[in-house]
């Protein structure tokens, strides 16, 4: 059983820290300093979401703007049209439960590499296709309509290891098929978007009730970028308002058709 590699939970992490030094007393969070791409990897960060309380997340992903699942409701006509969905980073499970809510009836997969997350999915939903462990070193049988990286999910990569995943979920998408990242709004500037650190992107280490978190803020730039280089072309980028006055949007892209 490997540990670690997925993700959704940095999507709550990342939030306020604009400032070195900003103390976030109510979420206990401490924004550290800049890290370097060679100190760490997502696997570092197993122990974090590992003592993560159900209050802590509950307040993380409302101060990241998706506690009422806007990230799913500006996708829902993708997710109602495909029958097979791959998500990248399952966390609690909030994404399987928002899609279930709206009345996606598709087969339902994904991969995670916390423990103690992994139980809690295997006992509150039954009908979910579970993978543990690090997505990095997953090994597919098989391939979807539509892979998520839902609520920030990528940036728990270095820069280095987000191009290894975007590689990797290329190949697992179905010729017809898309690729959904949700991200910050990183186009906007960060005294407009607080859940922008000021430089937009770059990496960074935080720590939540004594244990420490390291990521990689990639702008919407990069991530064009970068999925272009692994094959994937834009289909669509759809700026939104989430709540708690935060800006974010969801990119959409599918497999570049070569002559």
């Amino acid at each position: 059983m490997n540990t670690v590699t997925v993700i959704f939970s940095i999507i709550c992490f990342t939030i306020g820290f604009s400032n070195p030094g900003l103390t976030m007393s109510k979420f206990d969070i401490e924004y550290i300093a800049p890290c370097t791409e060679n100190s760490w990897a997502n696997k570092n960060n197993i122990k974090f979401y590992e003592e993560m309380s159900d209050e802590l997340y509950d307040k993380l992903i409302k101060n990241s703007g998706i506690d009422k699942n806007e990230d799913i409701n500006n996708v829902k006509d993708y997710i109602l049209n495909v029958q097979s969905i791959f998500e990248i980073g399952l966390c609690r499970g909030r994404v399987v439960k928002a899609c279930r809510e709206i009345g996606y009836q598709g087969k339902f997969s994904g991969i995670e590499f916390t423990p103690s997350f992994c139980k809690e999915l295997e006992a509150n939903f039954p009908d979910l296709v579970l993978y543990e462990g690090d997505f990095l070193e997953f090994i597919p049988t098989e391939q979807y309509d539509l892979v998520m990286l839902m609520g920030s999910t990528l940036n728990a990569f270095t820069f280095d290891e987000q191009k290894r995943c975007l590689k990797k979920a290329k190949d697992i998408i179905k010729p017809n098929g898309f690729l959904i990242i949700d991200n910050y709004s990183a186009n906007l500037k960060a005294e407009t978007n607080p859940a922008l650190p000021s430089s937009n992107n770059g990496f960074y280490t935080f720590q939540a009730n004594g244990q420490y978190h390291a990521g990689y803020m990639s702008s919407i730039k990069e991530i064009h970028l970068i999925t272009n280089e692994v094959g994937l072309e834009l289909v669509s980028e759809r700026q939104y308002a989430a709540g708690n006055d935060i800006l974010r949007a969801s990119l959409i892209y599918k497999l570049i058709n070569k002559p």
